[in-house]
């Protein structure tokens, strides 16, 4: 892929996984709350937080942002 230099590069994602898991009532589980690779475990139909550093200021005006997720394998927008 060549380099854009006006591409909404990622720089950091945070998955707020103490406060998510705590909202979705997961805060319990092992995958929540181990130290080595801690993952996001959340309730289908609730809410969720992410936050998204990119490399550069966001220009609301002609920068276009598009999040896919996949679960399990699949792909779902």
């Amino acid at each position: 892929m060549a380099y854009d230099p006006y591409a909404l590069n990622i720089r950091k994602v945070d998955l707020l996984i103490d406060k998510n898991s705590y909202r979705h009532n997961t805060h319990k589980y092992d995958l929540s709350t181990r130290v080595y690779d801690r993952q996001l475990v959340i309730r289908r139909g609730f809410p969720f937080h992410i936050r998204i550093a990119f490399e550069k200021t966001i220009n609301q005006r002609d920068d276009l942002i598009n999040l896919v997720f996949r679960v399990k394998g699949k792909q779902i927008s």
